[in-house]
């Protein structure tokens, strides 16, 4: 996954564990997995 923060890190912009958390943060990721499961027609 650090590929993705590669040229963000290179120019200074912390470290990609720091990314990973500010992502996860404002990421609204549950709400884009039930996007997800939506579109797929997933059923839990």
């Amino acid at each position: 996954a650090a590929v993705s923060y590669r040229t963000e890190s290179m120019h200074g912009a912390g470290s990609p564990q720091a990314q990973r958390i500010m992502i996860a943060r404002q990421g609204n990721l549950d709400h884009k997995k039930s996007l997800a499961k939506a579109i797929t027609r997933i059923e839990e």
